[in-house]
């Protein structure tokens, strides 16, 4: 229910749902307009990130993240080389011993 289509489906359900009650004014016409409203609006957030729609509170971020949470969740899957590449990268880093001398002011005042 995270992604578009999905989305935009369920509206266009609640609308047709509206569209089969027979009097305009009845308050389940306007339940389901409501509620296809919602979903409609929700879609093109979905498009961009699915994590805009969570709640960000508790787990929702992460499931809509794709990462599963509960009690028969794993782990998300974590690259082997990560401490390989990280200590490759120390080496290229460009590292002071001592304290940065001050850059003279390109305005000329000191």
């Amino acid at each position: 229910m995270w992604d578009y289509d999905g989305l935009i489906g369920k509206a266009r359900i609640y609308f047709e749902r509206a569209e089969a009650v027979d009097e305009a004014d009845d308050d389940a016409f306007a339940v389901w307009l409501l509620l296809g409203l919602e979903f409609l609006l929700r879609a093109p957030l979905a498009k961009v990130n699915p994590v805009l729609l969570a709640d960000p509170n508790g787990d929702a971020i992460l499931h809509a993240a794709g990462f599963p949470s509960g009690p028969d969740a794993k782990d998300p899957k974590v690259d082997s080389n990560h401490d390989r590449d990280l200590a490759a990268n120390a080496d290229r880093r460009d590292v002071h011993d001592g304290p940065r001398e001050r850059c003279a002011d390109p305005g000329g005042s000191s």
